[in-house]
């Protein structure tokens, strides 16, 4: 009797296989627990699997915290649709108590607490004193030999393997700036704009080194600056005293210094615009070597309605 081939319609489900079959809801090409897939594919609580072959990712905005998530802004507590952004990452500026987080408030940087992602807080909105003005680490350059050294979380790349501007795990970037798996770190264009900190310097009276009446001076005075920082990490008068107009390497202090009834300070940011050279700057860059790019400190002085102003810009914003 000849053998028949019969039909069943039954067919084994093979988990892993990458192909939906049969009861499952998922199927990301393993039989690994945890991952969002279970290990008989069916779809694990916090996850979404858009893709066949392809890993399963965390639902942001479930009000569930897993897998990589720092937050989600759907979860029940005050605020923290503020602290948590869009994509489940802390928000800056925003820090929330308690583990799991019961309420969230807005930081404060220069209070001395830190707090959400804040790198430092050291009392003051200052930049240039190992604190930034948005508290983020500043990188330490050293005086004596004028090599710099990164702190993770500065934002400035010097020999790490990656540096994401911040102290938080789980975002690609570990807290020691290192690659955390998973994640690659490429650094991005220049763009059109940077934004450099700078410390505003106001003399409140008259300086000897400000408006001193320099008919026909045409041509930059160069060699004015050392090339080393001094010990408080200030730039140092170089020239002899009266070149460029500056009177002696006490009165180029003061342009650097708070000098309680001569000025104050107030930081801020200063917007360096892409001249399409492949640099910024405020007015001319260039990419060839003959015409050399800023040299930060950057020296800056201006009239104003109540007298003179000095400019100083960070070696941070130096473009690369």
């Amino acid at each position: 009797m000849a053998a028949n081939n019969v039909d069943t319609g039954i067919r084994l489900v093979n988990p892993g296989a990458a192909t939906i079959e049969g009861n499952e809801t998922c199927d990301d090409g393993n039989t690994t627990a945890g991952d969002g897939c279970s290990a008989g594919c069916a779809l694990e609580r916090g996850y979404i699997c858009p893709l066949r072959k392809a890993p399963c990712v965390p639902n942001c905005g479930d009000g569930i915290v897993i897998g990589d998530e720092q937050c989600d802004p759907a979860v029940n507590v005050p605020n923290m649709d503020k602290a948590c952004s869009t994509a489940c990452r802390w928000s800056p500026g925003w820090a929330c108590t308690g583990n799991p987080p019961t309420a969230c408030h807005a930081t404060v940087c220069g209070d001395g607490v830190k707090e959400g992602t804040e790198g430092c807080d050291d009392h003051n909105t200052v930049p240039f004193d190992g604190c930034s003005s948005t508290c983020q680490n500043e990188p330490s350059c050293a005086t004596a030999t004028g090599a710099c050294t990164p702190r993770c979380g500065d934002g400035v790349l010097l020999g790490e393997a990656c540096e994401d501007g911040n102290n938080l795990a789980g975002d690609g970037c570990s807290p020691t700036c290192t690659v955390e798996s998973g994640f690659t770190c490429a650094r991005p264009p220049l763009g059109d704009r940077i934004e450099v900190p700078v410390v505003y310097r106001d003399f409140l009276t008259a300086h000897a080194d400000f408006e001193p009446g320099a008919s026909g001076q045409t041509a930059a005075v160069k060699g004015l600056v050392g090339t080393m920082l001094d010990a408080a990490g200030k730039p140092t008068f170089a020239g002899n005293p009266g070149a460029g107009y500056i009177t002696s390497a006490a009165t180029f202090m003061q342009w650097y210094r708070d000098v309680m009834g001569t000025n104050h300070a107030t930081p801020g940011t200063l917007t360096l615009w892409n001249n399409g050279a492949g640099a910024c700057d405020l007015g001319a860059c260039a990419r060839d070597a003959s015409t050399p790019r800023v040299r930060l400190p950057y020296l800056v002085a201006s009239s104003t309605n109540r007298g003179s102003t000095a400019v100083t810009l960070s070696s941070r914003g130096s473009p690369p």
